[in-house]
């Protein structure tokens, strides 16, 4: 993923695979692409799927990593001033069931952070078969998840977010 930030600075999410270990790196390059700083590194078995920067120059990144038997959802803000955090989004639509989810993009949608993809699991407890069900969640600057739903009782039997596309008016 790539994104232009206000002032120029061009970002470049990029996954990578080195001796059998996957990590994403994160670029920041000049506007005439040479490169401003050491890239990035995450951590051990991280995908990174989504990139933004507002119009503050705030830089926003979402993916997967390992969680305790599937992968787990991540959201990371970077503000241009103060701290900035990470937060993990584990899906409980269905209770003493574990998902794999597999963000795919997030985005600023006007004050919201808007984070989409699926959970891949058990979403009918009566039903054993694991399915796909798309996923969005919401949350504001500081963090806090303000709003999330998980498509379970779709009578499609995949389904999944792939993008954030606002539309300008406050939705996407």
């Amino acid at each position: 993923d790539i994104k232009v930030a206000p002032d120029g600075t061009i970002w470049a999410l990029v996954n990578t695979s080195v001796d059998e270990v996957n990590r994403w790196q994160l670029f920041s390059l000049s506007p005439d692409g040479v490169l401003l700083d050491d890239p990035q590194i995450s951590d051990f078995e991280e995908f990174g799927r989504g990139l933004d920067v507002n119009a503050a120059g705030d830089l926003l990144l979402c993916g997967t990593r390992p969680g305790v038997e599937s992968s787990d959802a991540w959201v990371k803000l970077t503000p241009k001033v103060g701290k900035g955090w990470t937060v993990p989004w584990v899906n409980e639509t269905v209770v003493n069931q574990n998902y794999d989810e597999r963000t795919r993009d997030c985005g600023f949608v006007e004050d919201r952070i808007v984070v989409v993809g699926e959970a891949f699991g058990v979403h009918d407890p009566n039903d054993i078969d694991k399915f796909s069900r798309w996923f969005v969640v919401e949350f504001g600057v500081n963090g806090v998840e303000l709003f999330e739903a998980v498509a379970t009782d779709v009578p499609a039997e995949q389904s999944g977010y792939a993008a954030v596309a606002p539309d300008g008016e406050g939705r996407y």
